[in-house]
């Protein structure tokens, strides 16, 4: 056991500090970049990453022959990196083009450096014997260092609303400072017990060929589970982002649990297995059923099954510690599983695979580890279970529609008695291995025509029974358009006839006739449908599938009267290259998921915005989604800049013939200097001036909480 407080709050300590930052980094490199999935992704690899270079320094720190060198080690890590943070986090309105790369790569190693250090620091105990340490506590250590990411995690989830970047910096700073003097005490007290050898010299270690290839399996596993369960919340829960967190500290709280707890006491425990199993069927059933996890339900039920999952599987790696003196070889293997587990998920899976087929894969992998200490052989009765399920799988083809959902369900439950007979690991697998192929082959209602993957998600073009096309990315419509060629010409969703975009774009030309209009947004182009002739139109779209399904696959671009150019990039950095005082309307329709991203809304982007806009133009900000009311930020834009406010919504209106199955309701804030354009906007019922009362918040790159933003329930109102 552990038997001074000083140590497991230096290890706590450290462990927190760099979780705390790996969040952090997306957050400050959004601004300058933009707001890319390459870039999410890439934060949490450089976390992944100095987890196995913290296990590779460790491994060479081992080497050393003195206490001093070994403790070098890992305090220049920490001081380059904290030297670096003066230079790292920086506004984008603060950088010059040549400062930028300068600063993007100072960015990285800063924080790829100061978690490395903070790491290995926590790991560096696991090989220094001292009187703050007894024997065979090393598990422990790996333990405790596991509860302190998860403590690290936490504690962003409940301080990110309330801090910006550059109070971030200057308590970051202040931390890291501190963290380097208490470790510099504590190392001091240690070196005065350093005579004894290390405990990692004992000439009874294993050779290396000893270590289970578990170490490096069961993380790939769970670290890919974990991306997926985030990236699933991320996409559906856009609007909640601190929420993604949750899946990354069930994964360390799990795998503190298994090293903090005897192995003696989880060997009697058998709720992790029955836990496992009882969430593992709902899961699957929520994955085939296409059941989006905006529904609270089956977000509970995804991330508690990722907890008993991460939980099984790190149980066998205890059981397969064996040799204590390889610890630093098995954290290493350990890291570059998660780093490898992370890249399949985030990068390499959306470049090889045509569809979310890793996640089928995940699931393999996850239900053969979950099991790993296979006694019974294998009997040609196992497969009668597997087999009846691909026969199913086969014949589901010419089962009527109607029972499809009755025929998925009974392979369910098949999966239920796999489970419960005890069945070999091996059946099992492949059992749940046939019932989510299924998942590929329950298209139901709708004909697929186009399907393209990209880091941006899977989108899909679809002809549906009711004469409509769909372009969907993951489980929202980004623009539907009739199929019947006479009729193609109609518009719809939120931009039909007599919508308040409609009316918005019917004011501007009556206004501003010809002039050049800006739409940060492509979906399938039906914003072209209002330009004029020979009008200029320019698009800004940050994924270039989706110019692909617009020229291809719809006709509002090439059917289009004005001068239409798409250009490639985040809207926000791609606006800022174009000449100033140019365009007549920008309109912002840039959605994550069911959310507009904070950082177009900015008082910095607004004041790029006005400097791109000619003096009597107007920018229209499509706000429609779910979860948030932005009437807070249009205030609060509009007050500082001194603008027009005009809030245009349908949702009190029945149009004619609405059709909420192609027509949608929406809601849109227009903001400008012209009072003539203010009038012909107001000409619309749909329409109606802002008088700018109400609470106001004003969002900058340095710090924007969308928590006030939140709507309201019914019960709340009252």
């Amino acid at each position: 056991m552990l038997n001074n407080p000083i140590l497991v709050l230096h290890i706590l300590i450290s462990t927190a500090l760099a979780a705390f930052i790996c969040p952090n980094l997306t957050r400050v490199i959004i601004p300058l970049v933009g707001n890319t999935p390459i870039i999410q992704s890439a934060a949490y690899c450089v976390f992944y990453a100095s987890l196995a270079l913290s296990c590779l320094a460790l491994i060479i720190q081992r080497k050393l022959p003195s206490f001093m060198a070994r403790s070098a080690v890992y305090f220049s890590l920490l001081l380059v990196g904290f030297g670096l943070t003066f230079f790292s986090i920086s506004s984008p309105s603060d950088l010059s083009s040549s400062q930028f790369g300068y600063t993007f790569c100072s960015l990285f190693a800063s924080y790829g450096l100061m978690l490395t250090g903070l790491l290995l620091s926590a790991f560096s105990h696991i090989c220094e014997p001292t009187p703050l340490t007894t024997q065979n506590c090393q598990v422990k250590i790996i333990g405790l260092a596991a509860l302190g990411l998860s403590l690290g995690y936490l504690l962003f989830m409940v301080v990110e609303p309330y801090i910006g970047m550059t109070v971030f910096k200057r308590i970051w700073q202040i931390a890291i400072a501190g963290h380097i003097l208490f470790s510099g005490a504590l190392w001091f007290h240690i070196y005065q017990y350093s005579t004894s050898p290390l405990i990692t010299q004992s000439p009874q270690e294993k050779p290396l060929s000893s270590i289970s290839y578990f170490w490096f399996l069961v993380p790939l596993a769970t670290s890919a589970l974990t991306t997926h369960t985030a990236g699933q919340l991320s996409s559906e829960l856009s609007a909640f982002g601190v929420f993604t967190i949750i899946p990354s500290i069930l994964f360390w709280v799990s795998f503190g649990a298994a090293f903090l707890v005897s192995s003696e006491k989880w060997k009697d425990a058998k709720w992790p297995e029955i836990g496992f199993y009882v969430f593992l069927v709902p899961t699957l059933g929520c994955y085939i059923f296409d059941l989006h996890s905006e529904h609270a339900v089956v977000n509970i039920i995804s991330i508690t099954f990722l907890f008993f999952a991460c939980l099984s599987l790190h149980l066998n790696l205890v059981e397969k510690i064996q040799e204590i003196t390889l610890l630093p070889y098995k954290l290493g293997l350990f890291g570059l599983g998660m780093l490898a587990g992370g890249l399949s998920v985030q990068l390499l899976g959306p470049v090889i695979f045509p569809s979310v087929i890793e996640y089928t894969l995940v699931f393999l992998g996850v239900c053969l580890l979950a099991k790993p200490n296979e006694t019974r052989k294998i009997h040609w009765c196992d497969f009668i279970i597997p087999g009846l399920m691909v026969a199913i799988f086969i014949g589901l083809k010419f089962v009527p529609q109607e029972q499809e959902a009755f025929t998925i369900l009974l392979m369910t439950t098949l999966i239920a008695a796999v489970a419960l007979m005890n069945h070999h690991k091996i059946a099992f697998s492949l059992s749940i291995f046939a019932l989510l192929l299924t998942a590929h082959m329950h298209s139901r209602d709708h004909k697929l025509i186009y399907k393209e993957r990209s880091l941006f998600g899977l989108s899909e073009v679809r002809d549906y029974s009711d004469g409509v096309r769909r372009y969907m990315n993951g489980n929202t419509v980004h623009g539907a358009q009739l199929i019947d060629l006479d009729a193609k010409h109609h518009k719809l969703s939120y931009y039909y006839m007599g919508s308040p975009a409609a009316d918005a774009f019917a004011a501007y030309q009556e206004t501003l006739p010809g002039k050049p209009i800006c739409d940060i947004g492509l979906g399938i182009g039906i914003l072209a449908s209002y330009a004029e002739k020979d009008q200029p139109m320019d698009f800004i779209e940050i994924d270039p599938v989706v110019q692909k399904i617009a020229e291809q696959h719809f006709t509002y671009l090439k059917d289009s009267k004005g001068k239409i150019g798409v250009k490639i990039g985040d809207g926000r950095i791609v606006l800022s290259q174009s000449k100033p005082n140019y365009y007549g309307l920008i309109f912002i329709d840039a959605f994550t998921s069911d959310a507009i991203p904070s950082h177009l809304l900015t008082k910095e982007a607004f004041a790029m915005y006005l400097s791109k806009l000619e003096k009597d133009g107007c920018i229209v900000i499509h706000v429609t989604n779910r979860h948030y009311d932005f009437e807070p930020v249009a205030i609060g834009l509009a007050k500082q800049f001194g603008l027009l406010l005009a809030e245009g919504s349908d949702e009190e209106y029945e149009t004619e013939e609405h059709d909420e199955e192609i027509f949608y309701y929406s809601k849109l804030y227009t903001l400008t200097y012209n009072k003539k354009l203010m009038e012909n906007l107001l000409k619309s019922k749909m329409w109606h001036e802002h008088n700018l009362t109400g609470p106001q918040i004003l969002w900058t790159d340095d710090y924007t909480d969308v928590m006030p933003l939140l709507k309201k329930t019914s019960e709340e109102e009252e």
